[in-house]
Formats: structure tokens, sequence, C-alpha cells
């Protein structure tokens, strides 16, 4: 058998092992950091429940788990060259720790925005402590000449 067609064999093996349910997670990590879709959409359809169950309970609104779901897997896709699959132990891990970590920016934007007055009325009444700590916030922004409130306002709203 010719060299070349022996290579093809062997990248096809290679290929059919990562899409099927063989394949090892090392295996997965580097088609997807290569940038194989096919795997990527298997990530996708296997930890998307799981992402969107997070991001609801973290954000209390199905339309925004939702979204926040979607966004987790583009922030993926567009990071995938950076992951180290040398220290990733669990996909799922790293897909939930993601999927926290913006839904807490979301959060904490929200909150934000809520504080500099561009929401017109919170979802739910603060508890004391945040209260307390808006309380703070607009006191201290209030010491803001308009144009630094206006400039913050508008950074905060661009996310």
């Amino acid at each position: 058998m010719p060299a070349a067609s022996l290579r093809v064999k062997q990248v096809e093996s290679e290929t059919r092992s990562v899409h099927d349910s063989t394949a090892t997670q090392s295996e997965i990590v580097a088609a997807l950091i290569s940038g194989d879709e096919d795997v990527f959409e298997s990530l996708v359809h296997r930890h998307q429940a799981s992402v969107r169950r997070l991001a609801l309970v973290l954000l209390g609104s199905e339309a925004r788990a939702e979204e926040a779901a979607q966004d987790v897997f583009l922030k993926l896709w567009a990071t995938r060259e950076r992951i180290d699959s040398s220290r990733l132990r669990s996909l799922r891990a790293l897909l939930l720790t993601i999927t926290r970590n913006h839904c807490f920016s979301i959060l904490r934007r929200r909150k934000i925005a809520r504080f500099v007055g561009l929401d017109s009325a919170p979802e739910r009444a603060a508890p004391s402590r945040d209260l307390e700590l808006s309380s703070v916030l607009r006191a201290s922004m209030n010491r803001l000449s308009e144009k630094q409130r206006s400039e913050l306002a508008h950074r905060f709203k661009e996310g």
C-alpha cells in the first residue's frame, strides 16, 4: 500500500475516533483546538442542557439563560486555541466555569446599570446589604461630574 494511501486511512481513523463516543477527552480537546466544527457541535449538543440549566439558576430567566448559553459556547469557540489541554481535567467543568463567570458578569452589569439608573426597575427587591451598597454607590456617583457620570454609564451600557 502506498504511503499516501496509508496516511489517508490513518487520518480517517483519527477523525472517526474523535467523533464517536470512544474518543478520549484529550482527543476531543485536540480536535476542538484545531477547529473541528463537528466536534464543537457535538460538545454543544452534549453540554447545552447543563450550561442552560446553570445559567437559568443564576439569571432567573429562561430567555436570558438561553442567550447566556449561546454566549458561553461562542466564547469557547473563540478562545479554543488558548485552552491548555495539559491542565484541563474536564470539558464540562470548563464550560460550567465559563457559564458561571459569564452569568456573574451579566448580573454585575445589570446591578451597576440599576444603580446608575439605566434600568427603569429592578427585577426583584435588593437585600439590605445591596441597599447599603447602592446608597454608597449613588453617593459616589453624585460626587462625579456630569461628564464622568455620563461616560461611566455609557461604558457599562456597552458591557
